[in-house]
């Protein structure tokens, strides 16, 4: 957090200054739609927390302990690898999409991955999820990366990422029907949900080309809020995400041929994964998996816990696609572990910067 506090001159006058702020608080209106809002919140998150923990051991129970078990026995201590170079490959792919994105004099990839892996560690805890996510990011890079480049520059790397997700889960349907698996029921319903991500996608572009700020403001003088003028900043915001998609064309298609590559790192976990724990598949049919799984992935983004339904969409995707179904729970727990791992990395990094940045916001105040 940016040190904005002036140092008081005397102890006294911060007490009557501490005495006089506690009084304007208690005198103030407490804001109970935002305690309601907030309540909810946690109360949904709960709920979905438990309602997945219930689906996950389902599932262990209808697949079976025993074939998870071994497939986990298998793996055994290669989990540590697994766990952590192909998640590692993938935040680097992130991290290099994002520089794509950025001004010449732009933070070092190193920095933008450890603000990548906390703000994705932040978004996984936090009932905020991809807000919180960004929030700690543009936090982690203050002082080097201005805010409003730096939102920007989150919005069209977001939009890049799904576009490339998109073309990646078409890929991902053309090898099914190549491989003749072409005809379950789920795969229909993925091929309706590549049309609604094509329509999203240019919807979205279009939005960011036109002005968001610009739009809401006259949006707002038709509710007769014609006096509620933006900040400069989002008016910023609106000339930057234009610029991107008319002037910097080049380093758009670059942040979404490197977010494309990290989904062909995902779909090379698969493999990875599955290999070690003795239930190899091919290439294509990995690339398959993964495609199939980011459109679950896509469908549910809206969920605020996703524990369970990643599981149950990687097992109903190797049911379709006539695989064992202890197979697909095997991988999703694999993965839910990594996912831990790389939670704590990101905690750790992120508690890293904040002790860091205590002695020199001290400085700042001396």
């Amino acid at each position: 957090m940016e040190a904005g506090t002036a140092e008081h001159s005397d102890v006294a006058g911060s007490s009557t200054e501490s005495q006089r702020i506690s009084a304007d608080a208690q005198d103030a209106p407490t804001d109970w739609s935002a305690v309601f809002a907030r309540a909810t919140s946690e109360r949904s998150r709960a709920l979905f927390l438990v309602a997945g923990l219930a689906l996950v051991g389902w599932l262990v129970w209808a697949v079976g302990t025993d074939a998870v078990v071994v497939a986990l026995r298998t793996l055994s201590w290669r989990i540590v690898p697994v766990a952590l170079i192909p998640a590692l490959v993938l935040k680097v792919t992130d991290a290099y999409g994002w520089r794509a994105l950025l001004p010449s004099r732009r933070p070092s990839t190193p920095d933008l991955f450890r603000a990548i892996v906390a703000g994705q560690a932040v978004g996984t805890l936090i009932p905020a999820g991809p807000v919180g996510s960004d929030g700690v990011m543009m936090m982690l890079l203050r002082d080097r990366l201005p805010r409003r480049d730096a939102f920007a520059s989150l919005i069209v790397a977001h939009t890049t990422s799904v576009a490339s997700q998109g073309t990646f889960l078409l890929i991902g349907l053309l090898i099914a029907w190549r491989l003749g698996d072409g005809g379950s029921p789920l795969i229909h319903v993925m091929w309706w949900l590549v049309l609604l991500e094509t329509i999203a996608i240019a919807g979205f572009v279009a939005v960011q080309l036109r002005g968001v700020a610009a739009r809401l403001e006259r949006v707002l003088a038709r509710f007769g809020l014609s006096r509620i003028h933006l900040p400069a900043a989002a008016l910023h915001v609106d000339a930057s995400l234009s610029g991107f998609y008319r002037r910097h064309r080049r380093n758009v298609a670059l942040a979404f041929t490197w977010h494309f590559l990290g989904w062909l790192v995902g779909a090379a976990e698969v493999g990875v994964i599955l290999y070690f724990c003795g239930m190899a598949v091919s290439g294509a049919s990995a690339c398959v998996i993964e495609a199939l799984g980011t459109g679950v992935s896509f469908a549910t983004f809206f969920v605020p816990v996703q524990f369970g339904i990643d599981e149950g969409g990687t097992v109903a995707i190797f049911s379709a696609l006539g695989l064992s179904p202890a197979a697909g729970l095997s991988l999703a727990l694999v993965r839910r572990i990594r996912e831990a791992v790389w939670v704590t990395i990101g905690v750790v990094f992120l508690t890293t910067a904040r002790k860091s940045s205590r002695p020199e916001a001290a400085a700042e105040r001396a």
